[in-house]
């Protein structure tokens, strides 16, 4: 079967500590499980707000997102029994065709502005109440970020959240840094800092 999570490291209970309606930005070292703490976040989530849930999960490549689709199915389907994977769509949904535990569908946003902007187009007109942006830092500009926001709408009384996910160092250490890593204050590792932003 390969690597299983028995219990979440500590950067996977950072993330899952985090309040619902609190963005998250983890830029962490390669290997501290944070692509792995994706399925913990959204079985953990999805029990709460079930039928509600919503998540869109984007990589930068189709073949990160295959590879990412293959740790969410064997996670999910675990957690939620009866999860059914729609590829047509890029949808799971949680619990059964009915979706009766909420929905996470996948996305890759390519690289380049003209990828972009057709993963955009594709998105035109959803909702979800989660975004989780996996290996954020392969993005050189906040363009993707900044414009599928608009897709974070929920029903009444349920939070959203932006979620990124990254390491250090690729092309978009520097939005992220002026974006999160000043403003709180280079936290000391594995001990979060909150803060707010207008961002």
């Amino acid at each position: 079967m390969g690597f299983e999570i028995k219990a979440p490291n500590l950067t996977q209970q950072i993330l899952l500590d985090a309040p619902f309606a609190d963005d998250v930005c983890a830029i962490t070292a390669r290997g501290t499980g944070k692509s792995y703490g994706i399925p913990l976040i959204i079985a953990r989530d999805a029990s709460h707000f079930r039928q509600n849930y919503s998540c869109l999960v984007t990589r930068q490549s189709f073949q990160s997102l295959v590879e990412l689709q293959g740790l969410l199915n064997t996670y999910l389907t675990r957690a939620f029994p009866g999860t059914v994977w729609h590829s047509q769509s890029n949808i799971f949904k949680l619990g059964g065709k009915e979706s009766a535990l909420g929905t996470v569908e996948l996305a890759y946003t390519g690289s380049g502005p003209i990828e972009q902007r057709k993963a955009l187009d594709r998105l035109q007109g959803r909702s979800f109440m989660c975004h989780i942006h996996d290996e954020i830092g392969t993005h050189p500009t906040t363009d993707f970020i900044d414009t599928v926001r608009a897709t974070l709408r929920a029903p009444e009384g349920i939070p959203t959240r932006v979620i990124l996910l990254g390491n250090p160092g690729g092309a978009g250490h520097a939005w992220l840094q002026a974006r999160f890593g000043i403003p709180a204050g280079y936290p000391e590792p594995g001990k979060p800092v909150r803060f707010y932003s207008d961002d």
